[in-house]
């Protein structure tokens, strides 16, 4: 009879958690990158130099904050003029960060919040609105609807 996975779960969990601390993967490092990777800015990888073109930022400068890429794409292309006295390279880097929005989520629930989902609403039916009068409690009043 094969075993649940719950039952794995609850046997092995204990094992990887003590694993990865020893191993310094511990939550609070775990955290320090998903905070990272949700508030990272393009300006932090890049900058407008002086000329006026795009100059990507060094590691160094970059600092912890460049765990943040996830990937980047050099391209070359190297061409002759047509009577060979010239040579051309043009070079083409792109950069891309790992997304902000799936590190938010995973912050969000974190903190037992949920992503907003969208909700279908029908408006076929009859809809009535209704003003009511409110005091905000410092003497003044508005309107609402509901």
């Amino acid at each position: 009879m094969p075993i649940p996975i719950e039952e794995i779960d609850k046997a092995t969990t204990p094992c990887f958690s003590t694993l990865a601390n020893k191993l310094g993967v511990t939550p609070r490092k775990l955290l320090q990158e998903i905070k990272l990777i949700a508030f990272s800015d393009p300006a932090n990888h890049a900058e407008i130099a002086e000329g006026g073109e795009l100059r990507f930022k060094t590691f160094e400068e970059q600092g912890r904050k460049r765990r943040a890429i996830k990937k980047i794409k050099e391209k070359t292309v190297i061409t002759e003029s047509k009577d060979g006295e010239k040579i051309y390279k043009t070079s083409t880097v792109e950069y891309e960060l790992h997304s902000k929005m799936d590190a938010i989520d995973m912050g969000l629930a974190i903190h037992g919040m949920k992503k907003p989902t969208n909700v279908k609403v029908d408006h076929a039916g009859k809809v009535i609105v209704e003003i009511v009068k409110f005091s905000d409690g410092d003497g003044t009043e508005g309107t609402d609807t509901k």
